[in-house]
């Protein structure tokens, strides 16, 4: 946990977007494979965070989301 905050419920967030088809991580890795397995053609990719993303590299991951394959 960071910023000695207790660490809330996937439902509780789910509940609070009423979302139920939220995608909620809590590993950098499952998060890095998730964007990279979309299309991100002509899509906006809106990142907020209150920390860094467990030290995700976002410009080398930007730019694997950029490249066309």
């Amino acid at each position: 946990m960071d910023k000695n905050m207790e660490m809330i419920s996937d439902k509780e967030l789910m509940t609070a977007f009423k979302n139920d088809g939220l995608h909620i991580f809590t590993d950098v890795t499952a998060l890095e494979e998730f964007l990279l397995s979309r299309s991100w053609k002509n899509t906006n990719l809106l990142w907020m965070s209150s920390g860094n993303f467990g030290n995700l590299n976002i410009e080398h991951l930007a730019q694997k989301i950029t490249t066309p394959k």
